[in-house]
């Protein structure tokens, strides 16, 4: 398969992978749309030092696609699936990953940072990271469901109100 690496100092190089196996509580998603984030951009226009700590590691962490491959002990998605995926890992077990907030995770992670991500025909990820993503959605929103949305959502979630309550936003970025 192919994956795109970023090579710091403005490069990519498309990469020839092996295409992953999953194993237990894993999945394999053919990707549809691997979104381009801002956070992307940094990377893209990093120092060759800091993109040879990443070891030829396959960027992106907007994923949707459609679940290729279904490992053992896997119950919430089924080949075939429609799905994207969360951007953040988690470890799953500490107090963070138990209260909902994997991003928080002390040992947690992210595709494209520090494990393969989106940028590729196939990525891995652990079923519990799959979203399902209705047939009524593009793979283009999917993309901006689990990483835009979700850590808007999360932001908003956190502010006192009610429902009706008017609110605004400031900032500077796409996620407001």
């Amino acid at each position: 398969m192919k994956g795109v690496v970023f090579l710091g100092d403005s490069e990519v190089e498309v990469r020839d992978f092996p295409t992953p196996e999953p194993g237990a509580g894993q999945v394999v998603i053919q990707m549809k749309v691997g979104g381009l984030c801002g956070s992307d951009l940094h990377k893209y226009h990093s120092s060759r030092e800091w993109a040879a700590g990443r070891e030829g590691m396959i960027s992106g962490h907007e994923p949707a696609g459609v679940v290729a491959a279904v490992g053992s002990n896997v119950d919430n998605v089924s080949e075939g699936d429609r799905v994207c995926v969360y951007h953040r890992t988690g470890c799953g077990y500490c107090v963070e990953c138990v209260s909902g907030t994997p991003a928080h995770c002390p040992t947690g992670g992210a595709f494209g940072r520090t494990q393969d991500g989106s940028h590729a025909d196939y990525m891995l990820t652990e079923a519990r990271f799959c979203l399902p993503l209705p047939e009524s959605l593009s793979f283009e929103v999917g993309t901006q469901l689990a990483c835009t949305a979700g850590t808007a959502f999360a932001a908003a979630r956190k502010i006192p109100g009610h429902a009706g309550d008017p609110y605004v936003v400031f900032g500077l970025g796409p996620v407001g």
